[in-house]
């Protein structure tokens, strides 16, 4: 198979799972349902219950469940969506003020650390410093 093949057929692949999309999304919703209420309608049926009529109602609570759980929420979702803006800003400015803060307190650092030290970190840093300072490091190992 020559160059040129392989890049059609990768692009008749890709061009398929674009345009089948829906279908497979469906197909897989479909099959997990399945499978998820197949346990409650086999155990329904073991005690004596009819497998159609199990399987109607294991149907029909699932979806006054999933009805149930989005009437519940639709009324918080619709909240929080119109209330989003104000949200937004007040994360905007808790984040100015902690990079302020953040700034400030590297440029207090700046002026405490000399330069020369900036480059060094931890026990080095203060052995340089009290080496300059002309004290004994009282750091111990």
């Amino acid at each position: 198979m020559n160059q040129a093949t392989r890049i059609i057929t990768v692009g008749a692949i890709m061009a398929l799972c674009y345009v089948a999309s829906l279908p497979v999304i469906v197909l897989v919703m479909s099959l997990m349902s399945a499978l998820v209420l197949d346990w409650p309608v086999e155990r329904l049926a073991r005690v004596g219950m009819p497998r159609a009529l199990a399987a109607a109602l294991v149907v029909i609570l699932a979806v006054g469940g999933v009805g149930g759980i989005v009437w519940a929420g639709y009324d918080r979702a619709t909240n929080f969506a119109s209330q989003a803006p104000r949200y937004t800003q007040q994360i905007r400015a808790t984040w100015e003020t902690v990079t302020r803060r953040a700034r400030q307190m590297d440029k207090a650092a700046e002026t405490m650390i000399p330069p020369t030290l900036a480059r060094f970190s931890g026990r080095a840093a203060c052995h340089i410093a009290s080496a300059a300072a002309g004290r004994p490091h009282i750091l111990k190992r």
